[in-house]
């Protein structure tokens, strides 16, 4: 069985892979430590909202009970 041969623009683009990533590695390597990304801390803490909460129960409710309201329509067979 012959052995299966790379489309030509399959191995540029794996030369092309190589070749970046050859060239950014090492610039990786040099940057200082110092512009490492930190998450900015929050000046207050903000407490949820108690309205929402109790509305979302609410409406959570009535839908649960709603669907249970709705007559199930059962055959004579049932």
């Amino acid at each position: 069985m012959p052995a299966k041969r790379f489309s030509p623009v399959v191995l540029v683009a794996m030369v092309f892979t190589a070749v970046c990533m050859a060239v950014t590695f090492p610039a990786q390597a040099q940057q200082p430590q110092q512009n490492i990304v930190r998450m900015p801390s929050p000046s207050k803490e903000e407490s949820p909202a108690i309205v929402m909460q109790y509305f979302a129960l609410i409406v959570i409710a009535a839908a649960a009970i709603g669907a249970n309201l709705i007559p199930s329509k059962r055959g004579h067979q049932d």
